[in-house]
């Protein structure tokens, strides 16, 4: 099974009044591995993948062990869609966001919803 990509860089980020503590996937490799292989994600912290360019950045939990909710964000940081609570079982199935976007973040299970993290609200992204 895949190791832990705890040693990746970490940035604050905020939505309203939230703040996550995210990991930063900075390749290709970390952004394939994202999650996969770790046992659980504090609440709080998440993994973005930031992207180069816009794109429809699908998204498989393949080797997860744990649900998560996945939030496809914009360039200017507006939540494009969620796709909430998604399991592990539900591998081989991508998910994919309905329009190109540039970041991509994961999130434990029902964050979103427990923090109010609904399609358009807007993350501050400026120190990524």
């Amino acid at each position: 099974m895949p190791s832990s990509t705890a040693t990746l860089p970490t940035k604050e980020i905020t939505v309203g009044t939230t703040t996550i503590m995210v990991e930063l996937a900075t390749d290709q490799t970390e952004d394939e591995q994202g999650l996969s292989g770790r046992a659980s994600l504090p609440q709080g912290r998440g993994l973005l993948m930031a992207f180069a360019q816009d794109g429809d950045w699908g998204i498989w939990m393949k080797d997860m062990l744990f649900p998560i909710d996945i939030l496809f964000i914009s360039e200017n940081g507006s939540v494009v869609s969620i796709d909430a609570n998604v399991s592990p079982d539900t591998y081989p199935q991508a998910f994919y966001p309905p329009l190109a976007v540039r970041y991509v973040l994961e999130l434990p299970a029902g964050y979103a919803a427990a923090h109010n993290i609904v399609a358009d609200s807007k993350f501050d992204l400026s120190s990524i």
